[in-house]
């Protein structure tokens, strides 16, 4: 917030330290009273604790403010879900599965391409948690069919 009385012109915003960057608008002019809004976002490449600066910097008046983050990064999840499905009558280009941690969705899309056999390995999942799968065919034009009846996974505790 400019809490300032006269314009204050912001000419960069940036993220410094492992994990951390800045999306969106980072340059913007706000006068007196005016808001703006920016995020953060934290994408560690490795599990603890890390540090970093997020930097308010203005052309005429150099760096205006510095704010400290600390994030967590959590070591990735070996706990992994083995679909196996019935495969289609019809001939077949492959299979997509797709997740929900709802029966009734939304779905998303878990498989990168198509799978050429009815079965399909989710890995990094949360334990303890229960997830819905739905699996569509691909035709030879790459065409999907409806989504199937759901499957139902719950990954065991620890």
């Amino acid at each position: 917030m400019n809490s300032g009385n006269r314009e204050l012109r912001i000419s960069a915003i940036s993220a410094l330290g492992a994990g951390f960057s800045v999306s969106g608008t980072t340059a913007v002019n706000l006068n007196p009273g005016q808001n703006f809004s920016v995020d953060v976002t934290f994408a560690p490449k490795s599990a603890g604790r890390q540090t970093g600066s997020l930097t308010v910097s203005s052309a005429e008046d150099g760096s205006l403010l510095t704010i400290p983050l600390t994030a967590r990064g959590a070591a990735p999840s070996r706990s992994a879900v083995k679909l196996n499905w019935e495969e289609s009558p019809a001939m077949v280009a492959g299979y997509v599965v797709y997740r929900s941690a709802d029966s009734s969705g939304p779905y998303t899309r878990v498989s990168s391409g198509a799978v050429p056999s009815a079965q399909y390995i989710d890995t990094g999942l949360a334990a303890g948690h229960t997830y819905f799968y739905v699996v569509t065919s691909l035709d030879s034009e790459q065409l999907e069919s409806e989504y199937s009846t759901p499957i139902v996974a719950t990954v065991p505790e620890g």
